[in-house]
């Protein structure tokens, strides 16, 4: 559930808890700057996965990410005809430009 930006330095991964709070998250570590940041959470019970980066589609970048198993803890009941737990969704981040790796010194 990891997956890594060369071009930023920045780790993405995709959570999947019971502990300590209701919707698991997609974080971005920025290596070079040591903080992590929340980019998108999954709706309750749901197993955040499935995180990839494409570098460069047609001059573009694209981070993939998808929720498997929404609703599936039993705590809460999915908005009518949004997901259940059988149904995966997949989300699209992007489009980035692409970015040319600086040298480093």
């Amino acid at each position: 559930n990891i997956t890594f930006i060369p071009e930023h330095d920045i780790l993405i991964v995709a959570e999947d808890t019971d502990e300590g709070h209701l919707n698991n998250a997609v974080w971005a570590y920025d290596v070079g700057r040591a903080s992590l940041t929340r980019i998108m959470t999954v709706a309750q019970g749901g197993e955040a996965s499935g995180v990839y980066w494409y570098p460069d589609i047609n001059g573009f970048g694209y981070l993939s990410a998808i929720m498997q198993h929404p609703f599936a803890d039993g705590r809460t009941k999915s908005p009518s005809g949004i997901a259940d737990a059988k149904t995966p969704v997949v989300g699209i981040i992007g489009p980035f430009p692409v970015a040319k790796r600086a040298p480093r010194n």
